[in-house]
């Protein structure tokens, strides 16, 4: 389950965390969750000018969500958000059973084992042993 910062993040920064998540995403070893509120914004977020991205690009990136991902039925929860708009990420990743919802705003989100920032998402990949670490170079 990817927040829409995530998606952000990993365009605009090729080699960050969230840009190492799209690329777990692209190759298939994530499924993406979402519903047509998380799509909308998505689509909204992106389409912003202050980003400047390649509209063909967001195009083929939501496609590929929308194609190679799992749409998912979300149940209203009751928690506390600071912002209203994410409630429909933290639903949509409990009822699709994610393995995790990743954010770059975690205090977006109420406490929970499944809300990660990229870089602890990745590592709790890695000591799944899901992930390999970076090779070291020879000395």
């Amino acid at each position: 389950m990817l927040d829409t910062n995530v998606l952000v993040s990993g365009i605009l920064n090729p080699g960050g965390n969230p840009a190492r998540v799209l690329a777990l995403v692209f190759s298939g070893k994530l499924c993406p969750l979402f519903n047509a509120a998380i799509m909308a914004e998505y689509r909204a977020v992106l389409a912003r000018p202050k980003f400047a991205f390649e509209p063909a690009s967001v195009a083929t990136l939501l496609e590929y969500i929308e194609t190679e991902g799992e749409a998912i039925g979300a149940e209203p929860c009751a928690d506390h958000f600071v912002y209203e708009d994410d409630r429909v990420f933290f639903e949509v990743c409990l009822c699709g059973d994610a393995n995790a919802l990743i954010t770059g705003n975690r205090g977006h989100f109420p406490v929970h084992p499944k809300v990660m920032n990229p870089s602890e998402f990745l590592q709790h990949w890695l000591n799944a042993g899901v992930l390999r670490s970076p090779a070291k170079p020879e000395p």
